[in-house]
């Protein structure tokens, strides 16, 4: 029986984490960025602009330096599941 792992992709307050766990909980890896945005003037004063193409490139860049680092096979990875403030999806 091959090994199973999961992926979990955390959108924080002030960075992106991306970290990898066994069946049993154990963490394998973790790798962040911090967010790179824009505070615009005339929205809420909370309100920041995000990129998309800088946003799905680095969420690329964090998963593959985390599956990288683990020397995990990727046919191990049975689910990914990225949390947000707002919201959830697991995959």
């Amino acid at each position: 029986m091959r090994n199973r792992y999961f992926v979990v992709v955390d959108a924080g307050t002030r960075r992106m984490r991306c970290s990898m766990f066994d069946e049993s909980g154990n963490s394998i890896c973790t790798t962040a960025s911090d967010w790179l945005y824009a505070i615009t003037k005339d929205g809420p004063m909370l309100a920041r602009e995000f990129d998309p193409d800088w946003l799905a490139a680095e969420l690329r860049e964090l998963m593959a330096r985390c599956v990288g680092t683990s020397g995990v096979a990727r046919r191990e990875i049975v689910a990914v599941s990225v949390q947000a403030e707002d919201g959830q999806v697991v995959a």
